[in-house]
């Protein structure tokens, strides 16, 4: 786990870095010398005037970063933002190969990119926000900060598909084969991303014994904290207990030679933290996981009826979390397997849209799988599946509803199939695709 790589300075030669600074210049600078190439290229036409909101829109961002990135110590460069830019030029790479290889215009994958991404990461954002709106309330602004992890990947897909339909429509080409074209795109983007995952310490897994391979996490990441506050670090079991004088936690066991271990004894109540809206025992004290912690820094609470707060310092504690699987890891596998999969399919479809409703078969499946070996999303909506599982059967049911429209398709492709003659498509040509519009 590294969150942070490292600092850049907030002013370089006096000039800020964000706001009115030197990266608004330089991507100024890049807007300026990109419609002047579209012009020249193509002139003013729906294509070049289709930038125009995109590039507004990271300008945006870049002057609006200063108000919510107040790091004394400089602009810190996130492993998972790093990692989510080498996810989004790997996809682009990708798909650009991919259509050169069709005699597309690989211009056309740039600018189906800029709509994938900033629709994507909208749609992901989105997702996770409403997932977890109780930590938004009295934080708003920390939704923008999205380069720092918490992001979904269903709501990435479901951004970009809506991102992607708007633009293909305004572009008239064809959505199905564009899917198909771009399928191993996402695929090959979420491996690279779930690194960041790991980088970040989110996604986490559940608890392995010490003979499995497994991976701890420091003080401060989000394994760690979560452990600690259902009290697992500390050797400790309950149950919640819902009973006519109110709800709390009741210790089950409690492990020798633990924390817990001559502080707390089983039966004893604690109270649930938030007035009993809390599903943790442990308040937890300790920063965040690049902060220093002492050896007499408070790490841990509980209230226990009868007996009052029970404490326990850093000392008292590991530093690092129980084993856990590295979830992250097989997710990055899984996706990278899909990626193989669905890219060496591509020549052999026979109808526009296979490849991505292979994708939606295959991904929900893995998917639902592997929610069961995470451990950082509880079961949602009163039942015992969380709301990734919950949206996989709905993908899949969706995939089945696909897969139907498709084989009533007459067998045909808009691009080359193996060992097609490219000028012999369908219906759309690379001409056509290239043509100006008004």
């Amino acid at each position: 786990m590294r969150q942070t790589l490292f600092h850049i300075n907030w002013e370089l030669f006096g000039l800020p870095m964000f706001g009115f600074g030197w990266l608004l210049i330089v991507w100024c600078l890049l807007a300026i010398g990109l419609f002047t190439w579209l012009l020249y290229r193509q002139g003013w036409n729906a294509d070049t005037r289709s930038w125009l909101p995109i590039l507004a829109i990271i300008g945006s961002v870049i002057y609006g970063a200063q108000f919510v990135l107040p790091e004394s110590s400089g602009l810190p460069i996130r492993g998972y933002g790093m990692m989510l830019m080498l996810a989004i030029l790997a996809a682009s790479t990708a798909a650009r190969w991919r259509a050169h290889q069709l005699g597309l215009d690989p211009e056309l994958i740039v600018s189906l990119a800029l709509w994938l991404v900033v629709s994507g990461i909208a749609g992901a954002r989105i997702f996770y926000v409403i997932q977890y709106r109780d930590q938004y309330w009295h934080q708003p602004w920390a939704i923008l900060q999205f380069y720092e992890g918490g992001l979904v990947v269903y709501g990435a897909l479901i951004g970009a598909c809506m991102g992607s339909i708007v633009f293909l429509k305004r572009r008239k080409l064809p959505i199905l084969a564009i899917a198909d074209l771009v399928t191993p795109s996402l695929m090959v983007g979420l491996a690279i991303g779930r690194i960041g995952c790991l980088l970040n310490g989110c996604c986490w897994g559940g608890q392995c014994g010490t003979d499995q391979w497994g991976i701890q996490f420091p003080v401060g990441s989000p394994a760690y904290t979560d452990q600690l506050a259902r009290g697992t670090l500390l050797g400790l079991k309950t149950q919640l207990s819902e009973e006519e004088d109110g709800t709390h936690f009741v210790v089950t066991h409690v492990e020798p030679k633990m924390p817990a271990d001559g502080k707390l004894r089983p039966g004893q109540q604690i109270a649930p933290l938030a007035g009993g809206n809390s599903a943790y025992p442990i308040r937890t004290h300790l920063p965040g996981p690049n902060a220093a912690v002492t050896e007499n820094q408070l790490a841990a609470s509980a209230t226990v009826e009868g007996v009052g707060t029970v404490q326990w310092q850093a000392s008292e504690i590991s530093l690092k979390s129980l084993p856990v699987v590295p979830s992250q890891l097989y997710s990055s596998c899984n996706a990278f397997f899909l990626f193989l999969v669905v890219w060496f399919a591509f020549p052999f479809r026979n109808r526009d849209g296979q490849i991505f409703a292979l994708l939606f078969t295959l991904y929900p499946i893995t998917r639902f799988m592997l929610e069961i070996i995470r451990a950082d999303e509880g079961a949602q909506f009163g039942t015992n599946f969380t709301i990734s599982q919950i949206v996989s059967m709905a993908i899949l049911c969706g995939a089945g509803c696909l897969w139907w429209y498709i084989m009533r398709l007459p067998p045909r492709t808009a691009f080359p199939t193996f060992g097609q003659d490219r000028t012999q498509q369908n219906k759309f040509t690379p001409a056509l695709l290239n043509r100006p519009e008004a």
